[in-house]
């Protein structure tokens, strides 16, 4: 039968015939993002890493952004909130790098709200309420309704603050 078994088989031989470093790193990072579906951390690490390796080798900054993005939220799944926040800030340097200035809002909100998330479980309230406002602006700007509705769940049900939402804008009051 075609498609990819249990193991992704089918992903596993297309590394063995890439032809270029950049379908290999893809490649990596698909299997990075399938182990992590399942919780196979060790797995989806070490394919992100892969992919990582592969992008600086080649200077392929979306590959690099996509390997941080990955391996960030396998930290945040693992607990590691200071791995994670390193991961995604070192992500969104390099989106502001290379994202063209139009298209730079819809690849910024998920790595914001990504960082909004780690700070709150690293007790970072100010910060976090920061990064969420940064994530809310971006997904809205860049019509991200998926990215708009995590944040404001997010960020309502954090109890140290009073959040009102107002014309798509966060304002807070800390009680």
């Amino acid at each position: 039968s075609s498609g990819i078994n249990a193991e992704y088989g089918d992903a596993k031989e297309a590394l063995k015939i890439a032809p270029t470093q950049a379908l290999t790193g893809n490649c990596q990072i698909s299997l990075g993002n399938a182990y992590f579906g399942q919780t196979r951390l060790t797995k989806a690490t070490h394919h992100f890493l892969q992919a990582l390796d592969i992008a600086s080798s080649t200077d392929d900054q979306m590959m690099f952004q996509n390997s941080l993005g990955g391996l960030g939220l396998v930290y945040m799944t693992l607990r590691d909130y200071k791995g994670a926040l390193h991961c995604f800030t070192e992500q969104i340097k390099v989106l502001k790098t290379y994202a063209a200035k139009d298209t730079e809002e819809q690849h910024l909100a998920i790595p914001y709200h990504n960082l909004a998330y780690a700070y709150r479980k690293l007790n970072h309230r100010g910060v976090s309420l920061r990064f969420a406002k940064m994530s809310l602006s971006a997904a809205v700007t860049s019509n991200d309704n998926y990215t708009h509705a995590s944040t404001l769940l997010e960020v309502s049900t954090d109890q140290s603050e009073e959040v009102r939402v107002t014309q798509d804008k966060l304002e807070v009051a800390e009680k």
